[in-house]
């Protein structure tokens, strides 16, 4: 009997959980005495930057929430890339726009290590999962660890960003030197999510991406020693 009942209330938890949520996330950038030093001789700044994460039982949107500065540039902003991350339980798309057109860039799944390692966070008991991402960017090989704390609690494979696929709610990502942490949770909201993943734009693979990147800075360093 008393399987049965912690069954029945294990299954509402889980449906009442995989309806429809909204989580925001403060971003913020750490910089070491060096990096603060350089950013006082740049028109820029590191303020914190929000970012929302909306979802329902099938998919989930992540996107900035843009407080523009037209005097500074915002490095914490520069470090999350633009557009909108949808994710279906199966994959990461990142519909987004590069010189002026729009593409939907498919990202590879992370292999997560799990962890027993245990915090507080919100009140809710998280668990932590680490990876070591390895990609190519436009100035090279980068590499750097990934922290994710996530929620046994909510069990939603959903986070900000492209970092999903762990069981439950990431809470808190440390991405290097930048940080997002969950400052609201709300897993029934008033409001209605409506989520699809778009068809404008086309179809390319991260790595494609890199390539449109660095073949448009080299036209571009190109036409500059031309007019020199």
């Amino acid at each position: 009997m008393k399987n049965t009942i912690f069954t029945l209330l294990f299954l509402i938890t889980i449906n009442l959980f995989s309806q429809k949520g909204k989580v925001i996330y403060n971003a913020h950038l750490a910089l070491n005495e060096k990096e603060e030093l350089l950013l006082e001789t740049t028109n820029s700044d590191t303020n914190d930057v929000t970012c929302e994460l909306i979802f329902n039982k099938n998919l989930s949107q992540f996107k900035k929430i843009k407080k523009l500065n037209p005097t500074s540039i915002n490095l914490t902003s520069v470090k999350i890339p633009s557009g909108f991350f949808y994710y279906n339980k199966k994959e990461t798309v990142n519909q987004r726009d590069l010189f002026g057109e729009t593409y939907m860039i498919t990202l590879e799944k992370i292999n997560w290590e799990l962890s027993n390692e245990t915090k507080i966070i919100d009140g809710y008991q998280c668990k932590k999962a680490t990876t070591i991402e390895i990609k190519e960017g436009s100035q090279g090989v980068i590499k750097k660890e990934v922290i994710a704390w996530y929620a046994p609690e909510i069990p939603l494979n959903f986070g900000p960003l492209n970092y999903n696929g762990l069981p439950g709610l990431v809470l808190y990502l440390q991405i290097g030197n930048l940080s997002l942490s969950a400052t609201n949770i709300d897993l029934n909201p008033k409001e209605e999510i409506s989520i699809a993943i778009p068809t404008e734009g086309k179809h390319i693979t991260y790595n494609e991406k890199i390539k449109i990147i660095k073949d448009m800075l080299n036209k571009r360093r190109k036409k500059y020693r031309e007019r020199k």
